[in-house]
């Protein structure tokens, strides 16, 4: 990461940790519902304003699914957590929430491990266990005594950390190819639609004063809107596990903000809890030497043991199915097809470029197809012309040849970035990383294997043929 987006990820540390401050200033006189209603509202509003003032792209509703697909992301990611937070604020510290919001993390593994994407090694578990014993030291012996209430509350904070990783994961997922700020309008407004049937049920519970009026404005604009720009902007650029270590960040600012300006109590439980919790977060995200490409927390972790560096030794670990097929040295999908005896149309081919930042960009794409770089670049979060070939010396690195390359590697910063056609494209043949050899899998599981992988439209078949294919 550079020095930028680590000043972009510390300000949203800054501004997130904020929020539970101006939360727990105004929910008592606004109530849960209203108070993120009116959230939502305007940062959706006011993001709104700003891309429409910048002639820049706006949330599309009308495209097939989008709107689905913005009001999934509206619910996960901002109406039932920012709800749930509001809720439990009306019993807690806004410094505990703020702690109990780190665990987002160790949700997302244990979901994982649910659905058989996640491997529970012992160092993972014991992460687990010891924010357990974090979150167990915040209720017990924290500044609010243990009863019904606080417990219910705590579980309210939980279920929101639930929801803002699952939110990450998916707005990497379905919004790859979106600008950011285009996203977190998207999110705020959809958020705002669902919340508003709930009104009349929940109005505020008096009538709100100009104290709790002024951290509304200043939880909806630069908390939210900015703050979900710049969470984006991060998700774009290095995928949600990275935007999600912000977790590192809100407890310290929210402990920090609770205590400078609300006069919370600082006790010595506090902080052992919230060093106990930002300790298991280390031991559930850290991955040890080489990780892989765009595997987030939603990825399973190969054993220790295991050379990552090696395209095909990454496949095996990842306990994939696929099939390696010796061939002689060859630089082009149309030598493969002519040594293995397959069609043209059954390969992928990737390419690899460098950003200005030094990451590597890696683009996969139909053997037969040609590169858009436009869209290409802007899947990677960059401008066209900065997109340069990448070097052999760089992908020597990786274990990898020219001519070989495959979208897996174990460079962790690494973008990859699919052509929309292959998520439906069957059983494909791609490089292995060496160009004596070649690997046979089904194209979804390929993609699967990297979480944080952008889908777009990257590739055109436009006089993709060779002259004699055209010709014929």
């Amino acid at each position: 990461m550079n020095l930028r987006s680590l000043a972009s990820l510390t300000a949203l540390g800054a501004l997130w940790g904020a929020s539970f401050l101006f939360i727990r200033v105004a929910v008592p006189q606004w109530g849960p519902v209203a108070l993120i209603e009116a959230r939502c509202l305007l940062a959706g509003a006011a993001l709104w304003l700003v891309l429409r003032a910048l002639h820049q792209e706006r949330p599309t509703w009308r495209q097939h699914g989008s709107g689905r697909r913005y009001l999934t992301l509206g619910a996960v990611s901002a109406a039932l957590p920012f709800t749930l937070i509001a809720a439990a604020e009306l019993r807690l510290p806004a410094s505990l929430a703020a702690t109990l919001n780190a665990t987002t993390p160790l949700f997302a593994l244990l979901i994982g491990a649910s659905r058989g994407q996640e491997r529970l090694t012992a160092r993972r578990v014991g992460g687990v266990l010891v924010g357990v014993g974090g979150v167990a030291v915040l209720v017990g012996l924290g500044p609010v005594r243990p009863d019904a209430p606080l417990l219910l509350a705590v579980t309210a904070s939980l279920l929101a950390a639930l929801c803002l990783g699952l939110g990450g994961v998916y707005a990497a997922r379905h919004f790859a190819t979106v600008p950011p700020t285009a996203v977190a309008a998207g999110q705020q407004l959809a958020a705002a639609v669902l919340l508003l049937p709930l009104l009349p049920f929940a109005p505020p519970p008096q009538l709100p004063g100009a104290r709790s009026t002024w951290a509304v404005l200043a939880l909806a604009l630069p908390c939210t809107a900015l703050g979900f720009a710049l969470f984006y902007r991060i998700v774009a650029a290095h995928g949600p596990a990275t935007a999600l270590t912000v977790t590192f960040l809100v407890p310290v600012f929210g402990v920090l903000w609770g205590a400078l300006l609300l006069d919370e109590p600082l006790t010595p439980s506090m902080l052992i809890g919230l060093a106990a919790v930002l300790a298991s977060v280390v031991l559930v995200t850290r991955r040890p030497g080489a990780t892989v490409t765009g595997m987030t927390s939603d990825a399973p972790e190969g054993p220790p043991t295991v050379d990552a560096s090696n395209p095909v030794a990454i496949l095996t670990a990842r306990g994939v199915p696929f099939r390696l097929h010796p061939h002689p040295a060859l630089d082009t999908p149309q030598e493969v097809c002519a040594a293995l005896g397959i069609p043209l149309e059954q390969t992928v081919k990737t390419l690899a470029f460098t950003a200005p930042d030094d990451r590597l960009v890696l683009a996969a794409l139909p053997g037969h197809a040609r590169l858009r770089y436009g869209p290409l670049a802007r899947a990677a979060g960059v401008r066209r012309t900065d997109l340069t070939p990448a070097p052999a010396e760089r992908l020597e690195k990786l274990d990898m040849q020219p001519g070989g390359i495959c979208p897996v590697c174990a460079d962790e910063w690494a973008v990859v970035v699919f052509d929309e056609r292959l998520t439906d494209a069957g059983r494909i043949y791609c490089g292995s990383g060496r160009r004596d050899s070649s690997v046979e899998i089904e194209a979804s599981e390929l993609i699967a294997l990297i979480p944080a992988a952008k889908i777009a439209a990257i590739a055109t078949f436009a006089d993709a043929r060779t002259k004699e294919e055209r010709d014929a």
